[in-house]
């Protein structure tokens, strides 16, 4: 008579050789997650030493806008403004982390109008552009060039250059005369 259950092997248990080879490639296959991730977390670097604010920059962007001469204006996680005794006087962060400080991010099609309308838009001697919507009460302010530390590269040819992250200042706060910290793209 043929034996028709055999208790050695079962449907719920595969051979050594099969489990083992499964172990391998789910070894293998954690790796290749970690290191994808590696390569994918956000872009983060302390600032440089001559920086007037020592706080961690994030280049993650968080939104992207288009400016009147369709360029590309990326709004940032950015570094928080630093007002600890070691900045005396205080220095303005950017980006994300510096509107949340003031209050809360404007919403993305109030930001896109202010950067995107012909006449909102003045620029300042100091590579910056500032944006301001009396409609919205919002005013916008970013810069005209890549900061090296951002890891986007210089950009050349016809097209415009990348700006960088807007952030949002009421618009009866007073306009700096003097360069701040509004520079990294």
């Amino acid at each position: 008579m043929p034996v028709l259950h055999d208790p050695r092997r079962t449907l719920t248990r595969a051979p050594a050789r099969g489990r083992a080879h499964r172990r391998l490639s789910s070894a293998v296959l954690t790796v290749l997650l970690a290191l994808l991730g590696a390569l994918v977390a956000p872009a983060t670097a302390s600032a440089d030493p001559g920086d007037p604010n020592p706080n961690m920059i994030d280049w993650t962007v968080v939104d992207t806008f288009r400016g009147t001469a369709g360029n590309d204006i990326p709004l940032r996680e950015g570094q928080n403004d630093c007002k600890t005794p070691q900045c005396n006087p205080p220095v303005d962060g950017f980006g994300r982390r510096h509107i949340l400080e003031h209050g809360v991010v404007p919403d993305h099609d109030d930001i896109q109008e202010t950067v995107g309308t012909e006449g909102f838009c003045v620029p300042a001697p100091d590579n910056r552009v500032i944006c301001t919507n009396t409609d919205a009460s919002l005013v916008v302010v970013y810069v005209t060039h890549n900061d090296p530390r951002s890891g986007d590269g210089g950009r050349s040819g016809s097209s415009p250059p990348t700006t960088s992250c807007p952030a949002s200042r009421p618009p009866t706060a007073p306009v700096p005369s003097s360069p701040t910290r509004w520079t990294p793209p």
